[in-house]
């Protein structure tokens, strides 16, 4: 099993942010475990394998879909948020709804070019 666990670590590693790579590794071994449940040994598949397809597949789902992990109840996440690093939420923009935020950004960049276009900067000596 711990050759599996190792091989979904390095494939979801890039998921994650340095500080949650070692909850990734707990979610998947929690996963590789909750596996026991489902497995049907009459379907031929090792149970290796079986855990290997059940991890990997509750993963996908987890940071394709944001489905939640099974027996959290939504209350643990490895989906990453942007917005998780920023301490005051309330004061950000929406720039979803805003079609021109791209457009209105680049024209910023080119008042500014053209603004300090005519001036000569002097190196120090």
């Amino acid at each position: 099993m711990e050759r599996a666990v190792r091989k979904l670590v390095s494939k979801y590693a890039h998921s994650v942010r340095k500080c949650e790579f070692e909850d990734l590794c707990q979610t998947i071994w929690y996963l590789v475990l909750s596996s026991k449940k489902t497995y049907d040994p009459s379907k031929g598949k090792s149970p290796e394998s079986y855990a290997y397809y059940f991890t990997d597949m509750k993963l996908k789902d987890h940071f394709g879909r944001r489905v939640n992990l099974p027996g959290t109840s939504g209350v643990f996440s490895l989906l990453q948020f942007k917005a998780d690093m920023i301490d005051d939420t309330e004061n950000l923009p929406d720039l979803s709804q805003d079609e021109n935020f791209m457009d209105d950004v680049a024209e910023n960049i080119e008042n500014e070019k053209a603004e300090y276009a005519d001036e000569t900067f002097e190196a120090p000596d």
